[in-house]
């Protein structure tokens, strides 16, 4: 059950995930911080019941950097030999050199387009660089649209 912690002047809104105490955060990651008991008890009883419904996120999964996130992506998957084979190459050499510093949240369609770009200007085929591409929304956290 979620519940509001006092502050020095301010309250903050706390959940439970799993075993793990969690404080309600905005889409930037910062601590909210509420003005009332109330609001911030709202607050934590709505995240909880993210969590019980199976519908919770991380607020702070977009600071994982691509390359965090993708040897995350391959420890969970239970494929072909050959699959991962291809799905690494596809990663390690293609998608990794542009993307594995930079943390998901900071990843846009236009970084994807201009990759796209950079790949076909250096002679690969359109085929192959939307196969790179297919393979980033694959193993992406969330769907990767090309807008």
């Amino acid at each position: 059950m979620g519940y509001a912690e006092k502050r020095r002047g301010y309250y903050l809104a706390r959940y439970r995930v799993g075993e793990k105490m969690m404080t309600v955060k905005d889409e930037h990651g910062a601590t909210i911080r509420y003005a009332t008991k109330p609001a911030a008890k709202a607050a934590a009883v709505s995240e909880q019941a993210k969590v019980q419904l199976g519908t919770w996120r991380d607020p702070t999964g977009g600071q994982t950097s691509f390359g965090d996130w993708v040897n995350i992506w391959y420890e969970r998957q239970d494929l072909a030999p050959s699959t991962m084979q291809n799905y690494k190459h596809h990663i390690e050499e293609h998608l990794s050199p542009t993307f594995e510093e930079m943390a998901l949240a900071q990843i846009f369609g236009a970084d994807v387009d201009e990759c796209e770009r950079k790949e076909g200007a250096a002679g690969y085929s359109v085929f192959s660089v939307r196969t790179w591409r297919t393979t980033l929304s694959t193993v992406w956290p969330t769907p990767l649209s090309r807008d």
